[in-house]
């Protein structure tokens, strides 16, 4: 897994929204990451996997604000439904929303839960729970459609990495 980082990604000047190359250990697109990231001067990711080996999370830091954590965790059997309508209230302004890839997603302003399956490799399922905050955020359907954006390249990319097919 990722293993604490702590490592300065990037310096940029104030003018400019600090956007990282990677983030989880995956490359991201800076259409999708950049609108979350605040003016910043010094971006940081911490993160890495759990003692079993069945979760991981990765922060963004930039300015010493937590900008985006994800926390992903492996399932191998599904015990209990989610309830999605109460995953919904979990966020700001969120929604039951389709996703480019197969999966399930409650999509708000300030983060989303992401629920995944495997067709081959990997655990049968991933969950996927995403924070936002900081300046980049916004409140509102422009808000979701942020986080929306950031889902969607960061969900399959992570689940490549993982393994985990989801065609």
């Amino acid at each position: 897994m990722l293993g604490l980082l702590g490592a300065l990604l990037s310096g940029c000047s104030d003018d400019a929204a600090a956007v990282p190359d990677e983030f989880c250990g995956v490359p991201v697109q800076r259409e999708a990451l950049g609108p979350l990231m605040p003016r910043a001067k010094r971006v940081v990711e911490e993160g890495g996997g759990s003692a079993s080996w069945d979760a991981e999370d990765c922060i963004l830091i930039v300015d010493h604000v937590r900008v985006v954590h994800s926390i992903i965790r492996e399932v191998e059997n599904l015990l209990q439904k989610v309830d999605w309508e109460a995953a919904a209230k979990s966020y700001e302004d969120a929604a039951t929303r389709r996703v480019s890839f197969p999966g399930t997603a409650v999509i708000g302003s300030d983060g989303a839960l992401v629920q995944i399956a495997c067709k081959e490799g990997g655990p049968s399922y991933y969950t996927f729970t995403l924070f936002v905050s900081g300046e980049g955020t916004e409140k509102g359907k422009a808000g979701a459609e942020k986080v929306q954006r950031f889902v969607e390249d960061h969900v399959p990319a992570v689940a490549k990495r993982l393994k985990c097919s989801l065609k």
